[in-house]
């Protein structure tokens, strides 16, 4: 049996900072076969507040001589104008302490959190390897979940994409969009969301939380104003992540739809992450999401060609998404399961 203790996290310690950078990596490389980069503020900026959420945080320690390493972590999130009963909750362990009942212990400690503030349920993702059977009650993420009172609401899959893509495949896409979609224009932005556009980006995001299929898997969609959005932009920009999001526009110069992957510049990262893909409803059946995510492709290979696996997450029910995804060679690395209480 491992002796650790936990506690909360140390956000002046840029040793912890430190520690906790390699514990993302190791669980990183784990799942994904890579990683990115940190720095010390980069990872602190990851931990400061948000307006629109309070956060509790806290990690796991072990002794190792005279010092002490950072081998887990969990945060409890709690939104502050919408779901408002719930706690959004999530742990990692180091692979190298798992099965010793270091990630038990984070989620006894982030329930007890949770309900002391209130907060009467439960929500939180748990990764099984792609060929595991999500009902099986001997799964770690299935023994804490029904520990912590939680049910399996929904399945999804995390995949991953090899960069650079094949030769010609890019090209090959473009073929297949270029007459579906019309009179649509598409505009990639690589500095960010201009100004005037942060109210209409807020509506696409909005967009996506009520479309996500989500199975029995139930919460509040947010409102994203352009304040949200701007204070999202600027943590992502502090954490070091820089963006490819291409956007579509109607003939009518109406926000169509929008895809971005986010990155960053840091010596030995490999991996970046398409965080969204989506059409608005009255725009669909254009080819829109293939166009922007084939443009997305296109200037990322420019700008960042040292990010070698892009990693996307779909829900199992989302079968155009999955489609267009499986069409471009993404693989599963590992399914999600998401818990509710």
């Amino acid at each position: 049996m491992t002796d650790f203790i936990i506690r909360g996290i140390n956000v002046d310690s840029d040793e912890e900072m430190r520690q906790l950078n390699e514990l993302d990596e190791a669980c990183a490389q784990d799942i994904y076969g890579a990683s990115q980069k940190s720095t010390v503020d980069e990872r602190r900026a990851a931990l400061a507040p948000s307006a629109y959420q309070k956060t509790e945080r806290f990690v796991a320690a072990v002794s190792e001589g005279d010092a002490e390493r950072v081998v887990g972590i969990a945060i409890c999130g709690m939104p502050l104008y919408e779901n408002k009963k719930t706690a959004f909750i999530g742990l990692a362990v180091h692979p190298e302490y798992r099965g010793r009942g270091i990630g038990s212990a984070l989620a006894e400690r982030l329930k007890e959190t949770a309900h002391a503030a209130g907060r009467t349920t439960l929500d939180s993702w748990g990764e099984i390897p792609a060929d595991a059977n999500a009902d099986d009650s001997t799964l770690p993420v299935n023994l804490i979940a029904r520990r912590l009172g939680m049910e399996k609401k929904n399945v999804a899959a995390q995949k991953t994409l090899d960069l650079p893509l094949p030769e010609g495949k890019l090209a090959q896409f473009e073929a297949q969009v270029t007459e579906k979609i019309g009179d649509y224009r598409l505009e990639t932005w690589t500095d960010g969301i201009p100004e005037n556009q942060l109210e209409n980006y807020g509506i696409l995001l909005r967009q996506l939380e009520l479309d996500e299929p989500t199975g029995d898997h139930r919460n509040e969609a947010p409102e994203f104003s352009a304040d949200r959005v701007r204070e999202i932009r600027e943590k992502q920009k502090a954490m070091g992540f820089r963006d490819v999001i291409t956007v579509a526009f109607s003939p009518e110069n109406e926000i169509a739809g929008q895809s971005e992957i986010i990155y960053n510049t840091n010596e030995g990262t490999s991996i970046g992450f398409q965080a969204n893909t989506l059409v608005m409803p009255a725009h669909r059946g254009h080819a829109l999401g293939l166009a922007m995510k084939v443009a997305n492709h296109r200037k990322l290979e420019a700008v960042a060609p040292h990010i070698k696996v892009v990693v996307t997450g779909n829900s199992s029910l989302n079968t155009q998404m999955n489609a267009i995804n499986e069409q471009f060679g993404y693989k599963v690395a590992c399914q999600e399961i998401a818990f509710q209480s």
